[in-house]
């Protein structure tokens, strides 16, 4: 099976989300989740992933983003190549 890598300002989150099977939560404390636009954080993310061995960059990823407004749903849902992230220009 492939691991649901979810990454996470919240210490609190990454807590619960590991008790939850083929969860491997990640902490980020140095992404400015609140502030960042869609794309770039996306890009922070995906990058972060890679610098960290948790993603390869020959893989395509699948993305859930919770909405800041409405909370108890997610509002974004993509699938995306992580190369084509990171070099958007190739």
């Amino acid at each position: 099976p492939l691991p649901i890598i979810a990454m996470t300002p919240s210490k609190k989150t990454a807590r619960e989300l590991n008790l939850i099977w083929g969860v491997q939560p990640i902490y980020i404390e140095n992404i400015d989740f609140l502030n960042l636009d869609v794309e770039s954080l996306i890009e922070q993310s995906v990058r972060f992933g890679v610098e960290t061995g948790h993603i390869d960059e020959n893989e395509h990823v699948i993305i859930l983003l919770v909405s800041r407004k409405f909370q108890k749903r997610g509002n974004l849902v993509g699938l995306y190549y992580v190369g084509e992230i990171l070099n958007p220009e190739t």
